[in-house]
């Protein structure tokens, strides 16, 4: 199971939360289209936004939310250029939404 539709089914029927974490904005050169999803659990990653750095930074900042048990949605905007290692040049702003947790 790698799609983000399955294992955000499964995770929740486990009622282990996880981050759903969609691109909802791009501008420029970027590694995927807006619309774009993965999900983060506490130990995987499911489907991918585009690897890389950027990747690595959405992955880190789901899992300190569930470590925090953060309940709100959260968005980050990422400049796809040298000071995040990633050679697009573009730019990626992230929407992390909570799952399988009470929303606050």
């Amino acid at each position: 199971m790698n799609n983000w539709i399955s294992a955000l089914a499964e995770l929740q029927q486990q009622g282990e939360p996880c981050v759903l974490v969609t691109i909802i904005e791009e501008q420029g050169s970027t590694p995927r289209n807006a619309g774009s999803k993965m999900v983060v659990s506490a130990t995987r990653l499911y489907d991918t936004i585009g690897g890389g750095h950027l990747e690595y930074k959405a992955m880190h900042i789901a899992r300190e939310m569930l470590a925090n048990g953060q309940h709100g949605t959260r968005l980050e905007r990422f400049s796809l250029g040298a000071s995040l290692g990633q050679c697009c040049g573009g730019v990626t702003v992230l929407l992390f939404e909570p799952m399988g947790q009470v929303q606050a």
